[in-house]
């Protein structure tokens, strides 16, 4: 039986491009993007959110955080509380820059007058990188007799010196000599969703699906695409959706090649998207003139567990303002690590 639909009730959003989520569409869809050098060292390239002050470390995300709750919760009704899932990268990643973020977040939230709004009693921290909105998604439908609103939150941030430092001598930052890597980014991203059907169009996510990849990005193998089918069919199951039944994808992917370079250039094809390449032709039987991809680091760079928040944003403008190849979408993630999802969005009417 299909999981029950969570509409899309609010969003907030911080990138390099913009702050907030309407800004942020607009933008995507114009094909701009927020990339810049650093001013010390004009060799690297990034993609840094636009916010005043001189804010470092978990201060900044916090502020970044609350920043897009408050223009999320702007679709929570007066006397409601939500349930609170916030995403952020694995606790491992380099040892987590900011392991007092909840903390910090809380009080932020307490001093703007926006902890009313939360049931913290059943707040959970999701932290599995840009798979961490879908995990969230599943969470939230389990949960979904409880609380009539879940509001998922989704913050990293690639630009710690230590991320850049290590990146770097991977050879997996974008660069004059390495054109086959990807741009660090940060963003922040707020979606309010219920289960209450709406008054307004707005969009819908269906169901999640996960799976995982024998041969992740860091291995000596190519990839085999089969984490990411896994996780589209059991995304179709959950949702009573198939891929065939989907106008366009939306899709985590960065334009990275491996970066074992014999590997490079032996694939001669980015790792994410041969891995989209893969499970597309393993899951969609029917041929289709066309099946546009699109994807968010284009023009936010590298954002991490942000990445969920902001296909939903791309995708539910492109449904409501009419501009969408069709009324059905598939989304794809996939982690550095063996850890892959897929989730079905949908366009909603009253």
């Amino acid at each position: 039986m299909p999981e029950p639909r969570l509409y899309v009730a609010g969003l907030g959003m911080i990138s390099a491009l913009a702050i907030g989520a309407p800004f942020n569409a607009a933008a995507m869809r114009c094909g701009y993007s927020g990339a810049e050098r650093l001013s010390e060292h004009q060799d690297r390239i990034v993609a840094q959110a636009p916010l005043p002050g001189q804010q470092r470390g978990s201060a900044r995300l916090a502020d970044m955080t609350c920043q897009v709750i408050r223009e999320a919760l702007q679709g929570l009704p007066d006397g409601h509380q939500t349930a609170l899932y916030m995403g952020t990268e694995t606790t491992d990643r380099l040892r987590d820059p900011c392991p007092d973020l909840p903390q910090r977040l809380r009080q932020q939230l307490d001093q703007q007058h926006l902890s009313h709004a939360i049931d913290y009693n059943h707040a959970q921290h999701v932290p599995h990188g840009r798979i961490s909105f879908a995990c969230a998604i599943q969470a939230a439908q389990a949960d979904h007799t409880r609380h009539a609103y879940a509001l998922i939150v989704g913050i990293s941030s690639c630009l710690y010196p230590q991320h850049l430092n290590y990146y770097h001598g991977l050879g997996r930052l974008l660069g004059p000599d390495n054109p086959d890597a990807f741009i660090p980014g940060e963003a922040a991203t707020a979606i309010l969703l219920t289960t209450q059907a709406p008054d307004t169009p707005t969009s819908a996510i269906c169901g999640a699906g996960f799976g995982t990849e024998p041969h992740p990005i860091s291995g000596q193998q190519p990839v085999t695409g089969d984490g990411l089918t896994a996780a589209i069919r059991a995304a179709e199951t959950a949702s009573g959706i198939t891929s065939d039944a989907t106008d366009f994808r939306l899709s985590s992917a960065s334009g990275e090649a491996y970066f074992f370079r014999e590997l490079s250039s032996a694939s001669g094809e980015a790792y994410f998207f041969r891995e989209l390449s893969i499970a597309q032709g393993r899951t969609l039987h029917d041929p289709k003139p066309e099946h546009p991809l699109w994807h968010p680091a284009d023009h936010i760079g590298e954002v991490g567990a942000a990445v969920g928040g902001a296909i939903v944003v791309m995708a539910h403008y492109a449904f409501t303002k009419g501009y969408a190849p069709g009324p059905r979408a598939l989304a794809q993630l996939s982690n550095d690590d063996t850890q892959r999802a897929a989730f079905l969005l949908e366009r909603a009417t009253p």
